[in-house]
């Protein structure tokens, strides 16, 4: 089994650990540079990974979910993810 497998393997509700934490960590030392806060980083890692993968085309389960029928819970926290990044401060 390759690394990335095995980093991969541990699962909360279907979707990778390692997947969230590193979007998570990339957001919050990237957020200095990118001129914003690290809390609105913070609220902004999963939709903007939710973006980034639909437009480069990279199917994954949390964005079958969102972007597919059903799964309320999901839409609506994403949405609230949203709105706690974008709002004003």
């Amino acid at each position: 089994m390759s690394l990335i497998k095995t980093l991969r393997g541990p699962k909360i509700g279907g979707l990778a650990v390692f997947d969230l934490a590193s979007a998570f960590a990339g957001m919050w030392l990237l957020a200095p540079k990118l001129g914003i806060s690290r809390e609105r980083a913070l609220w902004a890692a999963v939709p903007v990974g939710l973006a980034v993968h639909q437009v480069l085309g990279i199917e994954t389960p949390l964005n079958r979910r969102v972007l597919g029928p059903g799964h309320v819970v999901e839409k609506l926290a994403v949405a609230g993810m949203t709105y706690q990044a974008l709002r004003p401060r």
